[in-house]
């Protein structure tokens, strides 16, 4: 969980002001990760905070962003959630095939895990994956 909340935070400062309107909820549970998978997660949770909050909340008057990771049932499968309650424009028009969704897709493969996007009630981002020794 300090991983990510340094994470924001450093988001944060880079974005400025339109991220200091937004409300972030973490729901991470104690998990260790090996450091090359901290930082796909890392770097996958950066590209979708930081597009939501430029793209996905016009005229929204309470913006949030939810970030969980939780254990699969099996103690060996890994879940990241990335959730906004925005227009449900993160990456989407007119920057449908940018380059940010194509980092978020290559972070995802380099995990080998699997993700779906859902745009229809905001931007929900769903990430599952397998735990690797560190």
């Amino acid at each position: 969980q300090n991983y990510f909340l340094q994470l924001v935070n450093s988001l944060r400062v880079v974005i400025g002001n339109k991220m200091e309107q937004v409300e972030v909820i973490f729901d991470i549970d104690s998990i260790n990760i090996n450091a090359n998978s901290a930082i796909y997660l890392g770097m996958i949770t950066s590209e979708l905070v930081s597009n939501s909050v430029k793209y996905a909340f016009e005229g929204i008057l309470e913006p949030l962003i939810t970030i969980s990771m939780k254990r699969g049932a099996d103690n060996e499968q890994l879940f990241l959630i990335i959730k906004d309650n925005g227009i449900g424009q993160s990456l989407q028009e007119p920057k449908q095939n940018g380059m940010g969704l194509r980092l978020v897709d290559i972070f995802s493969r380099q995990l080998q895990g699997t993700y779906d996007i859902d745009k229809k009630n905001g931007f929900d981002y769903r990430l599952s994956f397998q735990l690797k020794d560190s």
